[in-house]
C-alpha cells in the first residue's frame, strides 16, 4: 500500500512536469506569480476538518495504558512485595508471619484423642496419673502429642484447674518432669523422625478431676527440644538441633477413662488402652497352628509380645536377647514374637515365619505372622509406634495392658512389677 502510494505520487509528479514542459506556457500575473484559475477556485471544496490525514492514518499506533506494579517491602523482611516477588527468605526453623520472621511452631491437627486417669494410691485417693494423647494419622505415618501429669508422690502434680509451669531440671531428663509434654514426629515402622520434649512453658487447666469430669487445658509458650530416650528412660538432648515451639494450643477430651482393670481375664475385654483387659484374639504361628491369647491366662505372670519383621536388623539383634530373658524366667514370662513383614516387606507366609524363627533361634511355636500387625493392633493400642522391635507387656493373670514402648516407665520396670 505504501509502496503503491509512493509509486503513484512519483508518476503523477513526472506527468505534471512533462505537461508543463511540453504544453502551453503557464500564465503569470504582473508580479510574476502564477495566475490562478478562477473557475477552478469556484469549484474547489473546502477541506474536511474531520478527515484523517492519509499519511497520519497509515503511520499511527494505538497505545494502551498499562498498570505498573510498584513493589513495597517497607517494614517487611519476608513475604510478598505486592507484585508477586519476595521481600526476603526466613532462616531455617523460622516462618514468615505478616512480613516478619518468627519461630516456626508445630502445626498440630488431631484426628484421634484418648484420655485416662489411673489411681496410684488407691481408688479413693485423688493422686494418680493423668494421661492424654492425640494422634494425627497420614497414611502409615503417625504423629502424636502426649501429656502426662504425675500426681502421685514424689511428683505431686496438679489435680485440678489452675496455671502451672512445666519446667523441670533438664539434667534429670524425662524421669524428672511432673508435667511431661512430648511430641512424636512422623513415626512409622522404622521409628520416629524425631522425638521432642517440652522443657519450658505453661499448662493452663480449665477442667480436670480424675475420671469424674471432662478435660480441657491450654498449652502456652512451650519450647521443645529434640531428645533420645532409651528403654530405661535415660534422656539425651541432641546437639545442634533446632528447638520447636507450641505457641498456644487447646487440648481437650469429653471423656476421661478410669484406668482400672478387672481382676480376671475378660473374653470380650474392656478396651484396648493401658490398664484395659485385652480381649481374646487368635494368631497363627510358624507351624501353622492357631493359638489364642487367653490360652495363657493364669499360666504366666507376664505376657510379652514383640513386634518385628524379617528385614529389621535390630529385631534380629534384640529378639534372641529377649528370648534369653524368657528362658531365664520360664515360669514367669511367656514371649510371643509377631512378624509383620518378610524380607521383601511383603505379607509373610508360614515358610517365611519358619525361616525367621530359625534365624533368631526362637521356638517356632512362639513365632507368629500377622501382616502389618493388623490383628495385634486391633486389640492392643500401640501408643506412638516408634519402630521395631516394639514390646508390649500384659499382666498374665488378667491380660491387663501394663506397658508398651513409648509409654511411661521401662521394659525392666514393667516386667519387674509383674514377677
Amino acid at each position: 500500500m505504501i509502496k503503491m502510494r509512493w509509486f503513484f505520487s512519483f508518476g503523477l509528479a513526472l506527468f505534471l512536469a512533462a505537461s508543463v514542459g511540453c504544453g502551453e506556457a503557464e500564465q503569470k500575473t504582473d508580479d510574476g506569480a502564477p495566475e490562478r484559475d478562477a473557475a477552478a477556485d469556484d469549484n474547489a471544496q473546502p477541506p474536511d476538518a474531520d478527515a484523517p490525514d492519509v499519511d497520519d492514518a497509515e503511520d499511527s499506533v494505538d497505545i494502551e495504558e498499562v498498570d505498573v506494579c510498584v513493589p513495597n517491602c517497607d517494614g517487611r523482611l519476608c513475604g510478598d512485595d505486592g507484585c508477586g516477588n519476595s521481600c526476603g527468605q526466613c532462616a531455617t526453623g523460622q516462618e514468615c508471619e505478616d512480613g516478619t520472621c518468627v519461630k516456626q511452631c508445630l502445626k498440630l491437627n488431631r484426628t484421634e484423642v484418648t484420655a485416662s486417669w489411673k489411681p496410684i494410691h488407691g481408688p479413693d485417693d485423688p493422686r494418680g496419673e493423668f494421661y492424654y494423647q492425640e494422634v494425627e494419622e497420614n497414611g502409615d505415618v503417625v504423629s502424636a502429642l502426649r501429656l502426662e501429669i504425675r500426681q502421685f508422690h514424689p511428683f505431686n502434680g496438679p489435680q485440678g484447674p489452675g496455671e502451672y509451669d512445666i519446667a523441670f531440671k533438664e539434667e534429670n531428663g524425662f524421669g524428672a518432669c511432673t508435667i511431661c509434654v512430648s511430641f512424636f514426629d512422623s513415626c512409622g515402622q522404622t521409628g520416629c523422625n524425631r522425638r521432642l520434649l517440652a522443657t519450658s512453658g505453661t499448662l493452663v487447666i480449665e477442667s480436670l478431676d480424675g475420671a469424674d469430669a471432662s478435660f480441657k487445658a491450654t498449652l502456652k509458650d512451650l519450647v521443645l527440644k529434640e531428645v533420645s530416650i532409651d528403654k530405661d528412660y535415660n534422656t539425651y538432648y541432641l546437639k545442634n538441633k533446632e528447638t520447636a515451639c507450641i505457641d498456644e494450643y487447646v487440648i481437650e477430651s469429653e471423656e476421661v477413662r478410669l484406668a482400672v482393670p478387672q481382676p480376671q481375664c475378660m473374653a470380650e475385654g474392656t478396651g484396648i488402652f493401658l490398664d484395659d483387659n485385652i480381649a481374646d484374639f487368635e494368631l497363627t504361628n510358624c507351624l501353622d497352628e492357631k493359638r489364642n491369647l487367653h490360652e495363657m491366662c493364669n499360666q504366666t505372670k507376664a505376657m510379652w509380645l514383640v513386634l518385628g519383621a524379617m528385614w529389621c536388623p535390630y529385631c534380629s539383634q534384640y529378639i534372641p536377647m529377649f528370648d534369653e530373658i524368657r528362658a531365664n524366667n520360664a515360669d514367669s514370662i511367656e514371649l510371643w514374637v509377631v512378624m509383620g513383614e518378610n524380607k521383601n516387606r511383603l505379607a509373610p507366609t508360614a515358610a517365611d515365619c519358619l525361616e525367621y524363627a530359625q534365624k533368631v533361634g526362637v521356638d517356632p511355636s512362639r513365632v507368629f505372622y500377622d501382616h502389618h500387625y493388623e490383628t495385634v493392633t486391633e486389640y492392643i493400642y500401640p501408643y506412638v509406634f516408634q519402630g521395631i522391635p516394639f514390646s508390649i507387656i500384659l499382666d498374665g493373670s488378667n491380660m491387663a495392658y501394663i506397658w508398651s514402648d513409648g509409654t511411661y516407665g521401662s521394659l525392666n520396670s514393667a516386667l519387674g512389677g509383674l514377677l
